[in-house]
């Protein structure tokens, strides 16, 4: 018989129980790890997912995007109007997603154009591309007699001028003292200006008639900005306007209208019988008007803006004061005929500034600067002791080919985008 000794006996028993009792708490570390473990790869998972569907989402607006911009350069070089139809246009047949709808609207002598592609759109403002047909920068109608220059005047383009030429003369002994200009980069002018679009006075027309828009009846806002996918809003205003107004707004008055420094227009169009536009205003608006406009001393005009006088007033008149900025156009449309009144419908002082088209169906004093085109039916210029008839006099003309004109002329009809609305 075997002896047995009790006490390495049961120390065997706890060694074995104690084995026992490690395995069973690694294999419960075991399943926590695992479990830990599938958490993190399902994480993981979940994360490539989420960046997988923002980066497709993402690519998916990216080309959504591309089609806009090819929408609106398909748009601008549409001549024959295939972007018209309602049920759009297809830019890829072999993509159908890449249907377009363009919308389109006058908005003052602009043009608003909406393109959609799916539920995503883009709204822009557009205007005409400069004329290869008349790429001049001075008009002056032929009168008769011979078109003068003097002072410090500049002309650095080409010009269109009377068939008897052009001197070079002094106001107040202040002789010329530019650069005469080449005899290759002048030719001759007709007895009128070149005309207008019938579409622009009949736009014009239609903002004084305000058939199509929503007119407010309520007290009027201070601050309001209505998108170009909503009805045109019409604001009753008159006397002095404060508030902020943008987008498809038309301000509209029976009486004269004061803008000041308290006011903010952007895009907005402005409709009165006469405006003054203070000092310290800044904003950019389209005003139509009958009697008179006044950009005072200071006041910005902001691109794309714009001024344009009817003909029906024959005291018609828009000044442009001194340090004053206007950057758009400024067109005082006349009945074309010859009067004998003289008396001036456009006057811009020594140091104010227009950025963009000039265009004055009646008698002009021009100085200061105009990076753009102008085109003058009779320049003038006015002192204390008389008027020089056929003259001008410390104006500066400098070529802008980068502007983007309003909808003015007959035949051009390409169109350039201007900027972002919406």
């Amino acid at each position: 018989m075997f002896c047995i000794n009790k006490k390495l006996f049961c120390r065997r028993i706890r060694m074995s129980y104690s084995e026992k009792t490690c395995k069973a708490s690694v294999l419960a570390s075991v399943m926590i790890v695992a479990v830990l473990m599938l958490l993190v790869v399902s994480g993981l998972i979940l994360v490539r997912e989420h960046y997988d569907s923002a980066f497709y989402r993402l690519q998916e607006q990216k080309q959504q995007q591309m089609w806009l911009d090819s929408g609106f350069l398909f748009y601008c070089r549409d001549t024959a109007g295939q972007l018209r139809d309602t049920a759009g246009y297809v830019l890829f047949p072999e993509d159908k997603r890449s249907r377009i709808r363009v919308e389109a609207k006058p908005w003052g002598l602009y043009e608003a154009v909406t393109v959609m592609v799916g539920r995503t759109s883009s709204v822009r403002l557009l205007g005409m591309a400069q004329s290869a047909r008349l790429p001049v920068l001075l008009y002056a109608c032929d009168r008769g007699g011979i078109f003068s220059l003097a002072g410090r005047t500049q002309i650095e383009g080409k010009a269109c001028l009377p068939a008897a030429g052009v001197s070079y003369t002094a106001v107040r002994s202040e002789f010329f003292d530019g650069t005469p200009l080449p005899v290759s980069q002048i030719s001759r002018s007709g007895k009128e200006l070149p005309a207008l679009q019938e579409e622009v006075r009949q736009r014009v027309t239609d903002c004084y008639r305000l058939e199509e828009g929503v007119v407010w009846t309520a007290p009027l806002p201070e601050y309001w900005k209505q998108p170009f996918g909503e009805s045109t809003l019409i604001f009753p205003v008159g006397g002095e306007i404060k508030g902020k107004y943008s987008g498809n707004v038309i301000l509209y008055s029976e009486t004269p209208v004061y803008l000041g420094e308290e006011c903010r227009l952007d895009a907005v169009l402005m409709v009165a019988p006469s405006v003054v536009i203070g000092p310290g205003f800044q904003g950019s608006l389209q005003v139509f008007a009958r009697d008179t406009v006044v950009v005072r001393e200071g006041a910005e005009l902001e691109y794309p803006s714009g001024i344009y006088l009817l003909s029906a007033n024959p005291q018609r008149r828009v000044e442009i004061k001194e340090h004053a900025w206007v950057n758009g156009y400024v067109i005082v449309d006349g009945e074309r005929r010859i009067t004998q009144k003289r008396e001036i419908n456009y006057r811009q002082a020594l140091t104010a500034r227009v950025r963009g088209l000039v265009y004055v169906d009646g008698i002009a004093q021009v100085q200061g600067i105009i990076a753009g085109a102008l085109y003058v039916k009779d320049s003038y210029y006015f002192s204390e002791s008389g008027y020089y008839s056929g003259l001008l006099y410390n104006a500066v003309l400098l070529e802008n080919p980068e502007m983007i004109w309003p909808f003015w002329l007959e035949g051009c009809p390409e169109r350039r985008v201007i900027r972002w609305l919406e």
